[in-house]
């Protein structure tokens, strides 16, 4: 059954709008975020359809007419001379205008089709800080009813959200380091009521977690930690040497001969260092292909207080570029922030009973001694390694393929000319039959003429 998008319609609008319209509906003092759009070739409407739905579910979303004036950019691309060549030409366009601002590049197919396949564009999108989806159009309906569009509109409007969280924690942050630095007699009443907003922003609580590895994971477990506490901003996760000091136990299982015995031989491995603790079970399955389809371990696992999810990896790339990775993350994003805000509210109650305990965080956070930068800095620098030796394996791949089409190809030339020679024997093989042939009459005569005789 075709999925139905209540609330809007995916058509392309008829009438005429253009990326320079800035929506006047907003209520004053509410926190917006602004995008500026770009079109790298002709939609034929389609983007108007789209900006009309993200507005009614993000009614703070603000389209602008400046380059000045923007949070991030929406980039629409139409594939028209070819795939490649018009996600270049878009990156392009819009490097011109940023190079580093946030982006939603949104490359659009022209198709009938609802049910139609097309390559994940992320892998030809190499842009930092660029969030690609595809989608599936006409120009008689606009944007298609179906269930890629849905999956794209749902993971644009995430990261949009995202970006607003982000955005208003940064302009809270901001407020409250100048109330910290000393504010003037007249703001002094102002400040006053955020004192628990302050304890909160300063007191950086820590969640620690022990990472348990039950097989060799290429090194792929250290790229998700640097992606979970870099990517996705989670700087207070602390890792521990001991099971004993976790709150909680991260543990990897890569798929190596089957799902059920390498999960049932993770949870095993689990309960021996500790049968209670919470854990995150992440089994990891190789594959190259990012829309690879792998079973649900979530069913195989029996263990009490653990959530599990599967991501898709390979040596070369590391983890993939994919859904499947991105609603993983989701979850476990899900599972660890509830926790963190409790150690917060916790630490909030103590302050409350001796506001004292508070003065060193305040004045650490204002000397820059902040432990989470510091560990954010490592993590960063951490990443950048695995980048590096990712791309250092990148290039001993490329030398293997180059070595392995060389062997193609002189097994090519050494089949053509065994061929040669099966045929020059078949020629021979020929002619010596035809031979026989002619020789057998001379034969039957001169044994004729022996018999007379």
């Amino acid at each position: 059954m075709m999925p139905r998008f209540s609330g809007f319609a995916l058509e392309g609008s008829t009438k005429r709008e253009e990326p320079g319209v800035v929506i006047q509906n907003q209520e004053p003092g509410n926190k917006t975020l602004r995008c500026f759009i770009l079109l790298t070739g002709t939609t034929l409407n389609s983007h108007i359809g789209m900006m009309d739905h993200l507005k009614k579910q993000i009614p703070a979303l603000q389209v602008v007419q400046t380059e000045e004036e923007y949070d991030f950019i929406m980039v629409f691309c139409p594939v028209i001379r070819g795939h490649a060549i018009d996600i270049q030409a878009a990156q392009e366009k819009l490097n011109k205008i940023s190079d580093n601002k946030p982006a939603v590049l949104v490359v659009l197919h022209h198709t009938f089709d609802l049910e139609c396949v097309v390559p994940d564009s992320s892998r030809a999108v190499h842009r930092e800080n660029t969030f690609t989806v595809d989608c599936l159009f006409h120009e008689d309906q606009g944007l298609l009813r179906c269930q890629k569009n849905h999956e794209s509109f749902t993971r644009i409007i995430n990261y949009i959200k995202h970006q607003m969280c982000r955005k208003n924690s940064v302009d809270e942050r901001m407020e409250t380091d100048q109330r910290l630095v000393g504010p003037d007699s007249e703001e002094q009443e102002y400040t006053e009521p955020k004192k628990s907003k302050i304890v909160a922003l300063t007191a950086k609580s820590t969640l620690n977690y022990f990472i348990l590895l039950t097989g060799e994971t290429l090194n792929t477990h250290d790229i998700f930690m640097s992606m979970l506490i870099v990517n996705y901003k989670i700087p207070q996760l602390q890792k521990v040497d001991t099971v004993d000091e976790c709150d909680f136990i991260l543990a990897f299982c890569p798929i190596v001969s089957r799902a059920g015995t390498d999960i049932e031989a993770a949870v095993r491995k689990l309960n021996q260092h500790s049968d209670d603790k919470p854990a995150i079970l992440v089994v990891l399955h190789r594959t190259f292909n990012p829309e690879c389809v792998v079973p649900d371990s979530n069913r195989a696992v029996k263990r009490g207080n653990t959530i599990t999810v599967d991501c898709l990896f390979h040596e070369n790339q590391g983890l993939l570029n994919c859904l499947k990775n991105e609603k993983s993350f989701t979850r476990i994003i899900n599972y660890i922030k509830p926790q963190l805000e409790e150690i917060q509210q916790e630490n909030m109650k103590e302050h409350q009973a001796d506001p004292s305990q508070c003065s060193d965080k305040q004045e650490n956070m204002l000397n820059g001694a902040d432990p989470s930068k510091k560990q954010l800095e490592t993590m960063r620098m951490e990443l950048e390694k695995l980048k590096s030796e990712l791309a250092e394996k990148n290039e001993q791949l490329t030398m293997k393929d180059n070595l392995l089409n060389d062997i193609k190809r002189q097994l090519k030339e050494s089949q053509k000319q065994v061929e040669e020679r099966d045929r020059l024997l078949r020629e021979v093989r020929d002619e010596l039959v035809n031979t026989t042939k002619k020789l057998d009459p001379k034969k039957d005569s001169w044994i004729l003429w022996a018999n007379k005789k």
